[in-house]
């Protein structure tokens, strides 16, 4: 058994070395390899338990510090080994998956934050709010409308405003992706799966899920005309963007659901799926969808009648 650890133990913190060291290396593929980061503790805490996959976490960020920097290895550790521990620790406790991916999120999330204290404590870089200045300057590379200052200044001020949000989708997606990877490996390996998510035609939000629509509306509504009140308007807008983005979800959901009812193929859908919320108009559309569906359970009443 010791000899069976031991082997998960070098594959894994051999892993977390490849992928932390080819998002150094290699810029092209750093976002790519991010959301699979925290994928070997997570497979490592689930098999070996908490303090064999910690004990590996260290290891790779130390290492990664000694071979590169040492706020490397230590954001590395804060960001995605740490995260991915809990996570794994977490899901080895049992649960149902829908509480365990929030709860997965919510430590990633504390992790991202954690990372950016780092580099704060480090460097003085606060990725929470970056220089307009350094922001604006991307935008113009990637043809911003530079001939307009107005409108690209109230592009800056929207990226940094949405950057909490930002933090929180890419937290959740990161969490996602590891533990459907971690438990596909381990499905493989013994035949047990610890998180399967239910079909997207069924996927459904608590209601409660509003409130931050309505408090974040109310803050919008107040700032509107008092703009010093920063961090009210920061608070607003990533509540709003959250709260949309969930909706837009069921509404997608509700769409599939439909399309399926209809017979509709299943590449028309995944197509519809991957395009449909960044066309702004129809992603307005769905997040209406989202509502109704959310409060009038029309899903559910179909299958009925």
């Amino acid at each position: 058994m010791r000899g069976a650890i031991l082997k998960d133990w070098s594959i894994a913190t051999a892993a977390s070395l490849v992928l932390y060291m080819t998002g150094f290396a290699l810029p092209i593929l750093t976002l790519p390899a991010m959301f699979v980061y925290s994928l070997p503790t997570v497979f490592l805490a689930f098999g070996g338990g908490f303090f064999c996959s910690l004990s590996s976490a260290l290891f790779s960020s130390i290492s990664i510090g000694l071979m590169v920097s040492g706020v490397y290895g230590l954001t590395c550790f804060f960001m995605f080994g740490l995260p991915g521990v809990l996570m794994g620790y977490m899901a080895g406790k049992g649960g149902k998956s829908g509480g365990l991916l929030v709860a997965s999120a919510s430590v990633e999330f504390a992790g991202k934050l954690a990372g950016v204290l780092t580099l704060y404590v480090f460097f003085g870089l606060n990725l929470l709010t970056p220089g307009a200045e350094e922001i604006e300057r991307y935008l113009n590379l990637f043809g911003a409308p530079s001939a307009d200052p107005a409108i690209t200044r109230e592009i800056v001020n929207r990226v940094v405003l949405l950057i909490p949000y930002s933090m929180i989708f890419f937290s959740t997606m990161e969490a996602a992706i590891c533990l459907l990877f971690a438990s596909a490996i381990q499905k493989k390996r013994t035949g047990e799966v610890f998180f399967i998510l239910p079909p997207f035609s069924e996927w459904t939000f608590p209601k409660n899920v509003l409130f931050p629509l309505v408090v974040g509306f109310i803050c919008a509504q107040i700032t509107k005309s008092r703009e010093n009140l920063y961090l009210m308007r920061l608070m607003g807008v990533n509540l709003s963007e959250l709260s949309r983005t969930i909706l837009i979800v069921q509404g997608l959901s509700c769409a599939c659901f439909f399309m399926e009812r209809r017979g509709v193929p299943r590449l028309f859908r995944i197509a519809a799926i991957i395009c449909t919320p960044f066309i702004p108009p129809l992603g307005d559309i769905l997040a209406i969808v989202g509502v109704t569906d959310m409060g009038f359970n029309v899903r559910e009443r179909i299958r009925r009648a």
